[in-house]
């Protein structure tokens, strides 16, 4: 099986000048742990999460609660924050395959590229689950 036949879409991603509230959002709108983030030609940049929105937002008021240290604030963006390289696979990879480099990779989800390197999905274990394990599962009972 491949990944086109499971993966998600469309994709739900920030680019690379969303601002961590925005990001917060689309993470809190959304339901996911993750997001890919996109350059301005909507290839993968990188991902970013939930663990580095909120290490963001603790940092910052670790700061605030510092009234006589340094103000090293920035602008900070999705671009800032996410976590590089970024794994992904193509849309012809097996189902196998994703699942190997999740696991090699500790991740929750994959994006998915396109030929032309666009982000055209997102697999993730949900996807897995239910598309490929849970209908094995009633097929055998």
């Amino acid at each position: 099986m491949r990944i086109h036949e499971i993966m998600s879409r469309p994709v739900v991603a920030v680019t690379t000048e969303a601002t961590p509230a925005e990001t917060a959002e689309v993470l809190h709108r959304e339901g996911f742990t993750t997001l890919p983030v996109l350059d301005r030609r909507g290839r993968l940049a990188g991902l970013v999460g939930e663990p580095e929105v909120v290490g963001y937002f603790l940092g910052e008021a670790r700061r605030a609660a510092a009234p006589y240290g340094p103000d090293v604030r920035q602008e900070a963006t999705a671009g800032g924050l996410m976590r590089t390289p970024a794994a992904s696979v193509h849309t012809e990879a097996t189902v196998a395959d994703a699942v190997t480099t999740m696991l090699e990779g500790a991740q929750r989800c994959l994006p998915v590229v396109g030929d032309d390197g666009q982000v055209v999905g997102i697999v993730s274990w949900r996807d897995v689950l239910r598309r490929v394990i849970l209908p094995a599962g009633s097929a055998r009972s």
